[in-house]
């Protein structure tokens, strides 16, 4: 992209572009052509944030195929032409992950995962609380003697362990980070 094109796509005049350049802030290319992802990487804190963020919204609107200038495409240090290509993609992939962080559209996954362990503990202490009722119960309407209330008890807090640590692997591989433990630890009584 030229120095005009650039210009257009921040909102900004040429000398303006100009004069980040002699600040160092404009990224070219071997070929002398500006390099706008990396360049607004640059201008961040120089350029308005909202030129900024609008300039990467017009860039992250236009489809992939359409991230080189019709240009030819420089190779720097030898880089070819689908590598290029590659980092263009995943410099687009980062500026809408920014532009949804800002829209408040993406949490980080530590927050995911730290939220899906909160829910995880206040549904082991609701099992907490109600199993001994259901101990109970079935004793009750199974006709078991009570001596069979610690096996029974066992068994809920296996079967509890096993569906908390299937719902935490889900929850994992929902965040695609790695899996949680294979079943929580059954607490003794």
């Amino acid at each position: 992209m030229n120095g005009q094109e650039f210009a257009d796509l921040c909102g900004i005049s040429g000398a303006m572009v100009s004069k980040y350049a002699a600040k160092g802030c404009i990224v070219r290319d071997a070929g002398g052509q500006i390099m706008p992802f990396d360049s607004l990487d640059a201008l961040d804190g120089h350029l308005d944030d909202d030129k900024r963020r609008n300039a990467l919204r017009k860039l992250t609107g236009e489809a992939d195929e359409g991230l080189q200038s019709d240009a030819p495409a420089a190779k720097p240090f030898g880089i070819g032409d689908e590598t290029r290509k590659q980092l263009d993609l995943i410099k687009l992939q980062k500026a809408k992950n920014e532009l949804a962080k800002e829209a408040g559209e993406l949490i980080p996954v530590e927050e995911a995962v730290s939220a899906a362990w909160t829910a995880i503990g206040k549904l082991k202490e609701a099992f907490d609380a109600s199993r001994r009722s259901i101990v109970d119960r079935a004793l009750r309407d199974l006709g078991l003697p009570p001596t069979s209330a610690p096996v029974l008890t066992r068994l809920l807090k296996e079967f509890e362990a096993k569906g908390l640590g299937g719902f935490a692997d889900s929850m994992a591989e929902l965040a695609q980070d790695a899996p949680a433990p294979a079943a929580l630890p059954v607490a003794a009584e």
